[in-house]
C-alpha cells in the first residue's frame, strides 16, 4: 500500500513515465523494485487507482473548505471594541492592519477584514460622538456581544438613521440636436468605441456627457435608425 501511494505521489510529482526519477526520489520505498515494475504496476492498476486518489483528494479538498465555512460566531468583547475605537484615534480610519499590530493578544482572532467590517457597523449604527463624550460601550445602540440577531435574521439600523440617507436618483438629461450631430461627426472620425477620443473632440458640446453616456447613446441610437454602422462588440 506504500509503495502504491508512493507511486502515485511520484507521478503527480514528475509526470507519467518518469519511473527513473520517480525511484530516485524514494530510494528506501522503491529499494526492491525496478524502473519496469514501476511501469507495470502502474499501467495495470492506474485507472482504479487514479481515479479514486483524485476522489479521495477532492472529498479531502471539500471538507477542508467545508470546515473553514463552518466558523462560529466570535462576538466582540466591550475591551476589542475599546481597542478599536483608539485604535482608530491614534491612527486613523482605514488603518486596520496597524491597529491589530497594536493590539496583538486582543485582535490575535480578528482579521484586518473583521475589524473593518466591525467599525463599519458601528459607523453606521451610531454612537461614536457619545462614546467620544462619555467613553462609555453603552452609547452604541448595540452593544458588543450583542450585534447579531442569529442565522438568516439581519438587524436592521434605527429609523433615524435609515431616513438620514435618502438615496440620489439619477436624473436624466435629454441629448440635444447638437450633441447627436456632435456623436454622429466623432463616430465617422474615429470609428465606433473610440468615446473618449469623440469627448475630447468636441469639449463644449459633450461637456456634461461622460463615455460612458456617449456609448450608450450610440447604442440605442444605432437601434433605432438601421442605416448607421452597428457597434463592434
Amino acid at each position: 500500500e506504500l509503495e502504491l501511494q508512493g507511486l502515485i505521489e511520484g507521478v503527480n510529482e514528475f509526470g507519467h513515465g518518469k519511473w527513473s526519477r520517480i525511484k530516485r526520489s524514494r530510494p528506501e520505498l522503491f529499494s526492491d523494485r525496478t524502473t519496469l515494475d514501476l511501469k507495470d504496476k502502474w499501467r495495470t492498476k492506474q485507472d482504479k487507482t487514479f481515479d479514486e486518489w483524485i476522489a479521495e483528494t477532492k472529498r479531502k479538498r471539500s471538507e477542508h473548505f467545508r470546515s473553514e465555512r463552518k466558523t462560529t460566531k466570535n462576538f466582540w468583547t466591550e475591551e476589542e471594541v475599546q481597542a478599536l475605537l483608539r485604535g482608530c484615534e491614534e491612527y486613523g480610519e482605514g488603518k486596520w492592519a496597524l491597529i491589530k499590530r497594536a493590539n496583538p493578544e486582543l485582535f490575535k482572532n480578528r482579521t484586518t477584514l473583521d475589524i473593518k467590517d466591525k467599525w463599519r457597523n458601528m459607523k453606521k449604527h451610531g454612537g461614536l460622538e457619545e462614546y467620544k463624550k462619555s467613553g462609555s460601550i453603552n452609547a452604541f445602540p448595540f452593544r458588543a456581544g450583542k450585534e447579531s440577531t442569529g442565522r438568516g435574521k439581519k438587524r436592521s439600523a434605527p429609523s433615524s438613521v435609515q431616513h438620514s440617507r435618502p438615496q440620489k436618483k439619477k436624473t436624466k438629461t435629454p441629448w440635444t440636436a447638437n450633441e447627436v450631430i456632435a456623436l454622429q461627426a466623432g463616430v465617422n472620425e474615429f470609428g465606433v468605441g473610440k468615446w473618449a477620443d469623440i469627448k475630447r473632440m468636441y469639449p463644449e458640446v459633450l461637456a456634461n456627457r461622460t463615455s460612458m453616456d456617449i456609448k450608450d447613446k450610440w447604442r440605442t441610437y444605432s437601434k433605432r435608425a438601421p442605416h448607421v454602422p452597428r457597434m463592434g462588440f
